[in-house]
């Protein structure tokens, strides 16, 4: 009882961030129903399960198109890509 009365306010959490969490949870949920219903209604079920697994993988294609070039030419110590290791490391005595 005595580490609840001495918890601050982070530690507690609020009601708003609570009821906020469990609103955007159902939000989400929301969403996916609709969107599940949306493609089942529009096509046969076969039809919308190759098209939800496509739309996300190509999804999931751009999302990481679009995050590599950030990190394209960073070199990484003990890098299995041969040549790449010795370029941007060069071993010792080389």
């Amino acid at each position: 009882m005595a580490s609840s009365t001495l918890a601050g306010p982070a530690e507690r959490g609020s009601a708003a961030t609570v009821r906020g969490s469990d609103f955007a949870e159902l939000m989400r949920q929301v969403r996916a129903a609709g969107y599940l219903t949306a493609v089942m209604l529009v096509l046969s079920p076969l039809k919308a399960a190759v098209f939800i697994v496509v739309q996300q993988a190509l999804f999931g294609l751009y999302l990481g198109c679009s995050f590599a070039p950030n990190h394209k030419g960073i070199g990484h110590r003990g890098c299995l890509s041969v040549g790449t290791a010795s370029r941007h490391h060069p071993q010792p005595g080389a």
